[in-house]
């Protein structure tokens, strides 16, 4: 889908996390969810942030390229970390992006995107769940009101991390792989 416009008046940029099952393999449910929240988002710059998975995850980079949208991509350190590296991914990337909006995609019987909805939750971070049939299954009531969230004044508020570099007039989109290892992570995180 086209982008909107862009934002009349200060807006800032919404961070919206996806998540979810390395099985995902729907890349198609994932793009048309993303396409809507970039229209509810309504204008104000959009970042991605996601895993370096399969499913979810890669589906969710592969769109922020396509789009022009930056995004943040947390690796897996399976070296450092073994079978804990995807829950140390997951809890690194929730708490340095602090995110405005997480969207998860799930299959039954796969706990891929639990840690981070429950952070999420325990945090009162927005969520929308969608299924593995690419249903959004969180009541319409219930789903994040993304152009107030735009909308909110660009100056920084508390908490949002320290800005990033945005993607210069006509360049691609800014895919950044964040790389700092667990133990540059701010203490709250480990």
């Amino acid at each position: 889908a086209p982008a909107p416009p862009a934002a009349e008046g200060p807006a800032r940029e919404v961070r919206v996390l996806v998540t979810g099952s390395w099985r995902h393999d729907e890349p198609a449910d994932v793009y048309r969810k993303l396409d809507e929240i970039r229209q509810r988002i309504a204008g104000a710059p959009m970042r991605i942030v996601t895993g370096d998975g399969r499913g979810a995850h890669h589906s969710a980079a592969a769109w922020a390229a396509e789009a022009g949208v930056p995004s943040d991509v947390y690796p897996t350190d399976w070296d450092a970390y073994g079978a804990d590296a995807g829950k140390m991914r997951d809890e690194r990337m929730f708490y340095e992006s602090n995110p405005h909006a997480v969207i998860a995609f799930t299959k039954p019987g796969d706990g891929g995107g639990d840690l981070v909805m429950e952070m999420a939750e325990e945090r009162g971070v927005p969520m929308e769940h969608v299924d593995h049939k690419g249903r959004t299954v969180t009541p319409e009531d219930e789903r994040p009101d993304l152009k107030a969230i735009g909308r909110r004044t660009s100056d920084p508020q508390p908490d949002d991390p320290e800005p990033r570099p945005s993607r210069a007039e006509g360049s691609s989109a800014t895919i950044d792989i964040i790389t700092r290892s667990h133990n540059d992570q701010p203490a709250a995180t480990r």
